[in-house]
């Protein structure tokens, strides 16, 4: 191999590298989004599913809507967890993105 070829090969190596970055980025956020809408679906069918379950057992034994009402507080109150972890999650994935950069800025 003729040292002509060496700084092409570097640069197309290099290329090649950015390239296959840019891909795990890309999946990396296409993951973060379809984590946050999975959660986000948690909460609504979370809310729903306690509704439903309390209207049947109204309809059930008669109690009114205090099933139904009992049901959509206990799907509240799990959106409200799910709502937290989401809370907490991105705050722990930001505070290592910070501090990734200071290192990056430091070194």
């Amino acid at each position: 191999m003729s040292d002509q070829n060496l700084p092409a090969s570097e640069s197309a190596i290099a290329q090649l590298k950015a390239a296959r970055d840019r891909g795990r980025s890309a999946g990396k956020t296409y993951r973060e989004y379809m984590r946050t809408s999975t959660r986000g679906l948690e909460v609504g069918v979370g809310v729903a599913v306690g509704a439903a379950v309390g209207a049947w057992l109204d309809n059930r034994y008669g109690t009114g809507p205090w099933c139904a009402l009992g049901g959509v507080l206990l799907g509240v109150a799990h959106a409200v967890k799910v709502l937290v972890e989401i809370v907490a999650e991105e705050k722990k994935r930001s505070a290592a993105q910070k501090a990734a950069t200071e290192a990056a800025h430091d070194g």
